[in-house]
Parts: C-alpha cells; structure tokens; sequence
C-alpha cells in the first residue's frame, strides 16, 4: 500500500491550531493565508476545516480531532509524505494524548517509529519549533490568539515561519 501524499504538487500550506471555533480568527486566517496551498489543522477546530474549505475555496484542507472535538469529526492522527511520493513524512496529531503540555518526548518517539521527519501539534496554545534526532517537532500556537505558521519545502527541505493575525 502506498503512503498518501497531502498537498500534492504544492509547495505550502497553513498549520493551524486550537482555533476553537473563532470565526473572527478565521476570517482573518481567510485574508492572510490567499495563495497558500493548503490548511493542517492540528485540533480543538476541527470542523473549522469545512468553514475555511467554504471560504478559501481549496480542497486541501485537513484536520485531526483534539481533546475539545467531538468524536467522528476527524481523525486523531494523520501521517504520510508532503508535496510529493517522495517528499519529507510527516505525522500530525492535536498532542494531548502524547503529554505535550510537559514535553514533547512522546511524539519524537512516535515520529522515530514511523519515519517520520516532521511531526505536527497544538494543544499547548504555544508557538514552538525544535529539531531534536533530525525530527521537526512544530506547533503554531493558537489561532483563537491570531498565531499560525507557513511551511513550505524549500531545496529539499521544510521551512517553517510562525506568523501573527
């Protein structure tokens, strides 16, 4: 079986976070993030997925379901390779259920065991990038407090810029 590939010949997309159904958030996101490839948002938003496909009128746009989600609106985790089939792999969760409010070990463990070169979370409400064992751990802090980032691949390689509404 082969690995799903998330925004397939694109070369960004938006990281969103614990946007809590702001839909002022939101709309600002809508105006910031034209001409962006796409959305991952990592949780307590979920269903803001489909308000910003509406919106921004892109299809790729994905979520995963954190702690304040109701259950059946998303997947907990998502994992697979970026832009193309033999792009960086990513894996990106909410974080809650990997104790990322006292440290994120448990998720470089979890990107170890699947190959994972970059791992994706909020639940903190903290904007945090570090490489720890050639893994990318970010986080984009809370969209209910206007933080979000920007990855894009640049030669080979993921790029990452937090930025604020």
């Amino acid at each position: 079986m082969s690995e799903p590939i998330f925004f397939r010949g694109k070369d960004n997309f938006a990281l969103i976070a614990d946007s809590h159904h702001n839909t002022l958030m939101l709309d600002r996101a809508v105006g910031a993030l034209q001409g962006v490839g796409g959305a991952l948002l990592l949780g307590d938003c979920a269903p803001d997925a489909d308000y910003l496909r509406k919106k921004m009128r892109i299809p790729d746009i994905y979520a995963v379901r954190g702690n304040c989600d109701f259950p059946g609106c998303a997947p907990e985790e998502i994992s697979g390779l970026l832009f193309r089939a033999n792009g960086p792999r990513f894996f990106a969760c909410h974080g809650h259920r990997y104790g990322v409010k006292m440290n994120p070990l448990s998720l470089l463990y979890k990107a170890k065991e699947i190959g994972a070169t970059a791992v994706f979370y909020g639940h903190t409400h903290i904007a945090m990038m570090d490489r720890e064992e050639g893994v990318l751990l970010a986080n984009p802090g809370a969209l209910q407090d206007g933080r979000y980032a920007l990855v894009q691949i640049d030669k080979g390689a993921l790029k990452i810029e937090y930025k604020r509404l």
